[in-house]
């Protein structure tokens, strides 16, 4: 997974792809289980995503999402990064019913976990992702008030920015 890292930070995504699958490999082989089985998979997903092959993609990162959901109990956290993932995966590549599918799941459970206090304008970016998709699968009033959730928490801290900031996947194909 170091090297995995390491590649994708000098921006070979094909040779941290490469990594991360050997990195899942050895996490079955080992039996280590989660998150060293997830986590493998989220990054060769992501690595898979940015090489613009979208449908092996998504499969890694919800193989990955239903092992972090499996575990006894589950871990909230890696849940809730992983229904983020595949929502932004699925908005890159205006799959709007897909990514609704996992934003309707994935925001309650980070304002449950506190996202939007420990990082609240990350939260309000992830909430006007959101608000489009209500607004592009027909949710309109759901889709304002969701928009307004994310001016509100923007308000409320003013000058701040987001700690996290996801590097959005590009949009691929035609």
């Amino acid at each position: 997974m170091e090297q995995a890292a390491a590649a994708e930070r000098a921006g070979d995504f094909s040779g941290a792809k490469v990594y991360a699958w050997r990195a899942h490999e050895a996490a079955e082989r080992d039996k280590l289980g989660p998150p060293s089985t997830s986590n493998s998979l989220f990054r060769y997903g992501r690595m898979a995503a940015y090489l613009c092959q979208y449908d092996e993609a998504r499969d890694a990162m919800q193989k990955g999402l239903a092992i972090d959901e499996q575990t006894v109990p589950p871990n909230e956290k890696l849940v809730s990064g992983g229904l983020f993932e595949l929502a932004r995966l699925d908005y890159a590549h205006e799959n709007w019913d897909g990514a609704r599918r996992w934003y309707d799941r994935a925001v309650p459970l980070a304002w449950k976990l506190g996202g939007d206090r420990r990082d609240p304008i990350w939260y309000a970016d992830e909430l006007d992702r959101y608000a489009l998709v209500l607004q592009k699968t027909g949710d309109a009033g759901r889709a304002v008030t969701t928009s307004g959730e994310a001016a509100h928490l923007r308000a409320i801290h003013p000058g701040k920015t987001a700690r996290l900031v996801p590097k959005p996947y590009p949009k691929c194909g035609p």
